[in-house]
């Protein structure tokens, strides 16, 4: 729920159905597990009670608590590496490797990354990640060649 790079929503003032008038402001808001985002409207109160500065302040007040909340938690996507394997074979592949490389390619992925990383989110794989798989496969690989 983090807003986009640039996004500067303005505090705006909307009269109700029944004369009320309000600051509001809209921004953008990412959807949990979609690539899409969606608009959402924020009321900050009454223009009776509040000045169009304090309505500022309170949006921006709104916004740092969004990003905050939004560093601390991750939404994930559902889009697993068995998926970006399949769009590789079916998409990537065919129009930008011969045919050659391609069966050398996907013979490499089968052996080596699709047993250990075919349920894995992508959005969980890290440098970190892949650091660790390739120290317990090396250091899995030095003890049968010890033996």
């Amino acid at each position: 729920m983090s807003r986009p790079i640039g996004q500067n929503p303005k505090v705006r003032i909307k009269e109700r159905a029944n004369g009320l008038k309000h600051y509001f402001f809209q921004y953008w808001a990412h959807v949990p597990g979609q690539e899409d985002r969606k608009r959402e409207t924020y009321i900050l109160g009454p223009t009776s009670q509040l000045t169009k500065s304090e309505a500022n302040r309170k949006k921006v007040e709104f916004i740092l608590s969004i990003e905050s909340q939004s560093r601390n938690c991750h939404s994930f996507s559902v889009v697993t590496f068995a998926n970006a394997v399949s769009h590789y074979r079916s998409v990537f592949a065919p129009r930008m490797l011969r045919a050659s490389t391609f069966s050398t390619a996907d013979g490499h992925i089968k052996t080596h990354l699709e047993a250990d990383w075919k349920h894995i989110s992508i959005e969980h794989i890290t440098i970190d990640s892949i650091n660790e798989w390739i120290w317990k496969k090396t250091r899995s690989r030095s003890f049968l060649d010890n033996d």
